[in-house]
């Protein structure tokens, strides 16, 4: 999908304060537990350090995709952080949709997989919409067309 113009989806994920929160209550949990275990002080105190830092760069961590542009069928265009753009193959089997969470498994064109979880507060209304709208079009597709072969 060399041509921009024949995105059929562009999506412009934003910081999820929703899935930031999450995170930040799961470390809690996980501290919580540390302290609760029968540790001895020096081990309960640096792991509670390493929770704290894992938390600070959870809550400051970068989002790692600009922007994402699904085309026809399975390709889709991500732009990373430095403004370069990757070619990728939707996993449509790997891929799960709930009403506030969407996950899409990609295989990049370099071999590497990538999991992107897009939250319901990380997209505009429409665009959660419209990406949950096609991909239960290309599930069933894809469903289909194993039943075919």
């Amino acid at each position: 999908m060399k041509n921009r113009t024949e995105a059929l989806l562009v999506l412009r994920p934003q910081p999820s304060m929703w899935m930031r929160w999450v995170l930040l209550w799961a470390h809690g949990l996980v501290l919580a537990a540390l302290w609760l275990a029968v540790l001895p002080w020096w081990l309960a105190v640096s792991g509670s350090g390493g929770l704290v830092l894992s938390a600070w760069m959870t809550w400051h961590k970068p989002s790692p995709l600009r922007r994402l542009q699904w085309g026809k069928g399975d390709l889709w265009q991500l732009e990373i952080p430095q403004g370069r753009w990757v070619g990728a193959r939707l996993n449509a089997q790997g891929c799960r949709s709930l009403p506030w969470w969407v996950f899409l498994d990609l295989r990049l064109d370099d071999g590497r997989y990538l999991g992107v979880s897009l939250m319901r507060d990380s997209l505009s209304k429409d665009e959660f919409r419209r990406l949950r709208a096609r991909l239960k079009v290309e599930a069933g597709a894809l469903r289909q067309h194993g039943d075919a072969t």
